[in-house]
């Protein structure tokens, strides 16, 4: 268990650190074409970046024995919520080629509240799979 928590606690920190760099740097600029009025693709790749990273928080959470309850899924939810609300408002004022939206806020929280509920859709496949590997060892 302890390898498998090193390395969901690597991805997960990795992965934080690309979904920073790639909304910070000023060479990375999202491209706005319209699926539908008000929908874009951009606002999908937000929904999916912060799914995944809900997602990943959670997962790494479990290898530290951290059981799910409405506490832990309404603190992952604000911390990463509250983070796509942080690096939209620092792409406005801490670079000058992006800018912040409140658009891109909404999908990232909508992508956190998504990732939330993807876990908990999932705990009793992983909770079956931790008691497989805890009764071979």
């Amino acid at each position: 268990m302890r390898s498998y928590r090193y390395f969901c606690s690597t991805v997960t920190l990795c992965y934080l650190l690309v979904l920073v760099f790639l909304s910070l740097n000023p060479w990375v600029k999202p491209a706005a074409n319209d699926i539908i009025t008000g929908l874009s693709w951009d606002k999908l790749e937000h929904a999916f970046a912060y799914t995944l990273f809900a997602y990943l928080l959670f997962l790494t959470s479990m290898t530290y024995n951290v059981a799910f309850s409405t506490g832990s899924f309404l603190s992952i939810l604000f911390v990463v919520a509250g983070l796509g609300g942080l690096l939209e408002i620092a792409q406005s004022t801490l670079t000058q080629t992006r800018s912040g939206s409140w658009d891109d806020a909404m999908a990232n929280a909508l992508g956190a509240l998504l990732g939330c509920t993807l876990y908990r859709i999932t705990l009793p496949f992983f909770r079956r799979w931790q008691l497989l590997n805890s009764s071979v060892l």
